[in-house]
């Protein structure tokens, strides 16, 4: 299980200076399907798990498992304009 991407994102954040710094870890699947968590470090009940299957350039699903153990799924069409 390798990792495509890895971003950490150091936050300050409050009256008090709390930092909040997030880990990224995004793997590529296959060619339609990407995985990606993402954990607070300093509290690690924090954890968001994202899904997205891209079907055409336009179409796409996006499951999504929040910090706070809410599911989702969304289907996501891209339309540009001219």
């Amino acid at each position: 299980f390798g990792v495509t991407h890895i971003k950490i994102d150091p936050l300050v954040q409050g009256i008090d200076n709390t930092t909040q710094t997030r880990l990224t870890l995004e793997q590529q699947v296959s060619k339609e399907i990407t995985i990606t968590y993402i954990t607070n470090l300093t509290h690690t009940s924090e954890q968001i798990f994202r899904l997205e299957w891209t079907f055409t350039k336009q179409l796409s699903l996006i499951a999504l498992r929040d910090e706070n153990g809410n599911f989702g799924v969304d289907l996501q069409w891209k339309k540009g304009l001219k």
